[in-house]
């Protein structure tokens, strides 16, 4: 297994599928993965830092609606927050990831140009690099490492107690806006009283925020 990482124009790199853009870049200065929550076929959903060039701008307008959720989580400067965001899967996505291969971080966006890791087998990352070659010469290689070492959840650091909360509340919708379900139903989902659960839950955030922050 390995890891490489790429850097070159956004919009090459959309090319490789056909990729429409959904992200304004006119007004988005930069954007950094945090935490990797979850990127599967399904959804992407990340904690990460975004940048507006203008600190008037408000976020969710520069990410279309259709495919992006985006809840702001704590603002540091005008313009610049951590947020929680999440992309519902287009076709697009599935197709990249039906080729083997997994993009496990970094994912990053900075004046218009993308840096992003993307690990597989030694066959898998030979086939889709060469996809990559096809579409565009401005896409470079980095560096390839061994990817082992970043298999790693953020998740893992949490017990198994406030695994369990953080996570049944992430599946139900809690975090989503508006919010589908309460503390209250998803205590009673796994069992535990409303008091209990919100104590496992803060701290799991408390847990996975203070990594970020302290990086």
């Amino acid at each position: 297994m390995q890891r490489v990482i790429i850097e070159g124009p956004i919009e090459d790199f959309g090319k490789l599928d056909g990729e429409i853009m959904t992200v304004s870049l006119q007004k988005l200065k930069s954007l950094e993965t945090l935490h990797l929550l979850r990127s599967d076929q399904e959804e992407f959903a990340t904690i990460c830092r975004i940048k507006l060039q203008n600190p008037d701008d408000r976020i969710e307008e520069v990410f279309d609606r259709k495919v992006f959720e985006i809840t702001p989580l704590v603002d540091e400067t005008p313009g610049t927050s951590i947020c929680f965001m999440r992309e519902r899967r287009p076709e697009r996505a599935r197709y990249l990831m039906n080729a083997g291969v997994y993009f496990p971080g970094p994912y990053e966006i900075n004046d218009g140009r993308i840096k992003i890791g993307v690990m597989g087998e030694t066959k898998q990352l030979r086939i889709f690099l060469g996809e990559l070659e096809k579409v565009s010469s401005r896409l470079n290689i980095l560096s390839v490492t061994n990817g082992q070492s970043f298999l790693q959840s953020p998740l893992d650091s949490l017990t198994e107690k406030q695994r369990k909360a953080i996570s049944t509340a992430f599946q139900y919708g809690y975090y989503d806006l508006p919010r589908k379900i309460s503390s209250q139903e998803l205590a009673e989902k796994i069992g535990l009283d409303s008091s209990t659960f919100i104590e496992h839950r803060r701290k799991a955030e408390k847990r996975l925020l203070s990594m970020i922050f302290t990086e």
